[in-house]
């Protein structure tokens, strides 16, 4: 045997005992890896069976309550739904004649942790106040019937809703039209307007909380588990509460506002014309602003609403629903449609008077004076223009009938209605724009707004005059007038 031979067995004998310690060592890593994992899985099993247990409680207090009547009035029918803090159920009322249909909330907290359950007592409770505080004060929010504790239980007995959730209008996958969304939009910020003139944030807007009442077809909001009420200095720090994609940075951090709701109100917008839901659209890594006109089919002007309803600041969103309320009503005299009525008349513009039908024009017209739930604003809104039919228009009166009332008339209208109407004033700017297509539509626009104030409000001359034409004027004016929604 040569030297160099034990030299090479020294090696060899080396690299085994190294390979053997490596295997030995890579052998005790899966063994507590091993354990790792079945610690994990037995801790998973056990969290699994805590919460098979859980749903066997629940499913326990559900059928418990089937058929069971509460306070002898109240006989419950089946259960509609889960939340948070609560279970929802059909009911029937008893006690009342036809034994009409109720909701019924038990409030049952899911999460076991001790410090939840004030928070959601406190919630509970809260939702109870709001209801009975606006629901008897407007027909799109649920009245409250009753609120009580029996067994240890508490619960609410709201009014039953007879509709469908906007989740089957809002479909993924669907897109709106522009007009339908605008509709949407102002059906939805309409009664909004109405929660925040109250100093309350509902905290959870969504499509699932918003029902089209299939009697009249008005959008009713529900669900005010989460309301937070504004105090004289703010709403103040508080638990982050509400839905993710529709809940703005300042809500999920504790701090919620009224533009809060709008945010959300922007989303479910935005959600109706691209068809996306909020989680599957961009985000600006700038400017954490929502990327969706690449998305959509929709106007500049109805865009930049929803953009201004939508910005990750808070200070820069519209601060309430009557704002963006406001926004959007301004935009009725200039969003485009996909029926060019007036081809006819050769004008080089996709635009018409107004969005809506003609029938919902004078539907929204005559419910002003006949629907006490309408907002102030909402109220204002709609009569300032018939106020302007009747003033301006008694110009055609004073003509007609020689009347210094009538003409009185017409000079406070004229005024009132250029201050009232963007559209005559916007009129005059487009000779100076050296737009000729927009000079066109204005002009047309501008022009059928002011033969609508004038013959519209020529009732009112004939009335002072006595003048048969002056009434003819009036009633071809007022037809004119409700259809055309000045």
């Amino acid at each position: 045997m040569t030297n160099s031979q034990p030299e090479k067995i020294n090696k060899i004998l080396y690299k085994i005992n190294k390979k053997r310690e490596q295997l030995h060592s890579e052998l005790n890593f899966t063994i507590t890896i091993n354990n790792s994992v079945d610690e994990k899985l037995q801790k998973n099993f056990q969290i699994l069976e805590q919460l098979n247990d859980e749903l066997e409680l629940v499913k326990t207090i559900k059928e418990s309550l089937k058929h069971k009547t509460l306070r002898n009035r109240f006989e419950i029918v089946k259960h509609l739904g889960s939340g948070g803090s609560a279970d929802t159920y059909l009911a029937v009322d008893v006690d009342l004649p036809g034994q009409p249909h109720c909701v019924v909330k038990h409030f049952h907290p899911k999460d076991a942790n001790p410090a939840v359950l004030p928070i959601a007592k406190k919630l509970f409770e809260r939702e109870a106040e709001v209801l009975y505080q606006l629901g008897n004060d407007h027909n799109q929010i649920p009245r409250l019937f009753a609120h009580f504790n029996e067994d240890g239980d508490f619960y609410l007995v709201q009014e039953f809703i007879d509709g469908h959730a906007l989740t089957q209008e809002i479909v993924p996958g669907q897109r709106l039209s522009e007009n339908a969304v605008l509709n949407l939009l102002k059906d939805i910020l309409e009664v909004l307007a109405f929660v925040h003139q109250h100093n309350i944030i509902h905290r959870d807007i969504k499509p699932q909380n918003l029902m089209r009442r299939h009697s009249d077809q008005k959008i009713v909001l529900i669900d005010f588990g989460s309301i937070k009420k504004i105090g004289a200095l703010g709403a103040g720090l508080t638990i982050a509460v509400g839905t993710p994609g529709y809940m703005p940075s300042e809500q999920a951090k504790g701090k919620p506002k009224l533009c809060s709701d709008i945010y959300a109100v922007g989303m479910i917008g935005i959600q109706a014309l691209t068809g996306l839901i909020p989680e599957q659209l961009q985000e600006d890594p700038n400017t954490g602003e929502v990327i969706w006109r690449d998305q959509a089919q929709v106007s500049d002007a109805l865009a930049n609403v929803l953009d201004t309803m939508v910005r990750d600041r808070h200070s820069q969103r519209y601060q309430s629903a009557a704002e963006a309320l406001q926004a959007l009503y301004a935009l009725t005299y200039i969003l485009p449609t996909q029926l060019d009525v007036f081809s006819d008349l050769n004008l080089q513009s996709s635009r018409v008077i107004s969005p809506n039908s003609w029938y919902w024009n004078v539907r929204e017209n005559i419910a002003v004076f006949f629907d006490p739930n309408k907002s102030l604003y909402h109220t204002w809104q709609k009569s300032k223009y018939i106020i302007a039919f009747a003033c301006g228009g008694a110009f055609l009166g004073s003509l007609i009938g020689s009347s210094s009332v009538s003409i009185l008339g017409a000079l406070i209208g004229t005024v009132y209605g250029f201050i009232s109407q963007k559209n005559n004033i916007a009129v005059a700017k487009t000779y100076f724009t050296g737009n000729e297509i927009y000079c066109q539509e204005s002009i047309f626009k501008g022009g059928g707004h002011m033969i609508a104030l004038a013959s519209g409000g020529a009732f009112l001359g004939g009335l002072i005059s006595q003048t048969h034409g002056s009434v003819v004027g009036g009633i071809i004016g007022a037809i004119l007038s409700l259809i055309t929604n000045v």
